[in-house]
C-alpha cells in the first residue's frame, strides 16, 4: 500500500534500467499500465477500492527485459498477488456526438470589453491571527 497522499496520479510505470517502479498508482492505473490500454474507461467492473487505494510497485527486473517484458511481469504479479482475473471484451457502450446543426450557432457575442479571457481578480486573504 502507498502511504497516504494528497498527490492524486500515479508516477513512474517505465523500466530503468534493472529496476521497475511505479509509485501511488491506484489498481486502475495498474491494470491500465500492465495491458498497455491508453485510458481507463476500457476497464469496467471490480469493487470500488480499485480507484481509491494507491500501491507502490518496486521491482528488479533481469538486465536484458525489455518495456513490454515489464508489462508481462506486472500481469503476472497483478495476478499473484491480488488474484486479479481479467476478461477482454468488447461490447457497445453509449456515447455521444456533438456535431453542427442547421441553424448557425446560438453563441453571442462578448459584450465586455477587451480581446479575449481575463482571469477574475483574486483578493489576497487577510492574515490568520496564529
Amino acid at each position: 500500500m502507498s502511504p497516504k497522499s494528497n498527490t492524486t496520479y500515479m508516477s513512474g510505470g517505465v523500466l530503468r534500467g534493472s529496476r521497475y517502479e511505479i509509485r501511488r498508482a491506484t489498481m486502475v492505473d495498474l491494470i491500465r499500465t500492465a495491458w498497455g490500454l491508453d485510458n481507463s474507461d476500457k476497464i469496467q467492473g471490480g469493487p470500488n477500492w480499485l480507484d481509491l487505494d494507491r500501491f507502490d510497485v518496486i521491482a528488479k527486473a533481469p538486465p536484458s527485459a525489455t518495456q513490454e517484458a515489464a508489462k508481462l511481469m506486472l500481469q503476472a504479479l497483478l495476478a499473484d498477488r491480488f488474484k486479479l482475473v481479467v476478461h477482454m471484451d468488447s461490447k457497445p457502450m453509449a456515447g455521444l456526438m456533438l456535431s453542427l446543426g442547421k441553424a448557425k450557432p446560438k453563441l453571442k457575442e462578448s459584450e465586455g470589453k477587451g480581446s479575449g479571457c481575463q482571469s477574475p481578480r483574486i483578493r489576497p486573504l487577510r492574515s490568520l491571527p496564529w
